[in-house]
């Protein structure tokens, strides 16, 4: 059996002495899309946090790609091949679509790969950042993570805000990344459609732990699953 392409085991993390997840264990394979699911507050922006060095590790392993990467840097984790786009995008509004993108890979300017996934960005390629709708600015960000060509991509709550066109175009982006480029990816997103619509799986967490794990085909054939974990 190949190994997965990300291993949490026993996972516990926090703040300031605080536990938030606790003995959290999950795994993405290759190619696969993961969603995150569960009530505000239960830990599931902590999880990519904490998976992209930001929240230290109190214990338990993440593994990439077979290599240990607990308590690394973020810039460490980065360059051993994962992308982030965090909740609220964090672009930077003062610069130009391709200062935000070489940020997400120093050192190149070659960004035609994103380009073509984004057309509105190599339209407006010399625009301030600050001047985008917020649909705009979450395909900067999305393409801003995808510069490196991660093999795993953390998104976090990536709809958030947007208007329904937008919502589809997004979906439809990352189907076709994870289909052609074999990227997996690790996603928190409320919307239950999108999740739907690009996931295989998706867990719940609550009491800081993964209380349940299943494909999206069980979960649409029991909506009552989703129902009792996020009250809709």
């Amino acid at each position: 059996m190949a190994l997965p392409l990300l291993e949490i085991d026993r996972l516990v993390c926090g703040y300031e002495g605080g536990v938030v997840l606790e003995q959290l264990s999950l795994q993405v394979g290759e190619g696969e899309v993961l969603a995150v699911l569960g009530r505000n507050g239960v830990g599931k922006t902590t999880l990519l946090k904490t998976i992209m060095g930001l929240v230290a590790t109190s214990s338990g392993r993440v593994v990439f790609s077979g290599q240990s990467i607990s308590n690394l840097e973020p810039y460490q984790i980065a360059r051993k091949g994962i992308g982030y786009v965090p909740q609220g995008r964090e672009i930077f509004a003062e610069f130009t679509v391709l200062e935000n993108l070489a940020m997400g890979n120093l050192g190149t300017d070659d960004f035609s790969d994103v380009f073509k996934l984004f057309p509105v960005l190599e339209q407006r390629q010399s625009s301030q950042a600050g001047t985008f709708s917020g649909g705009q600015q979450q395909q900067l960000a999305i393409a801003r993570a995808l510069v490196a060509r991660p093999k795993l991509l953390l998104l976090d709550e990536p709809l958030e805000g947007l208007q329904p066109s937008i919502v589809s175009e997004i979906s439809e982006i990352l189907k076709h990344i994870t289909s052609t480029m074999n990227m997996g990816i690790l996603l928190v997103e409320q919307n239950i459609d999108m999740v739907f619509s690009i996931a295989e799986r998706c867990i719940f967490i609550e009491g800081g732990s993964v209380e349940r794990d299943h494909t999206v085909a069980e979960l649409r054939e029991n909506p009552r699953i989703i129902e009792g974990y996020l009250g809709i």
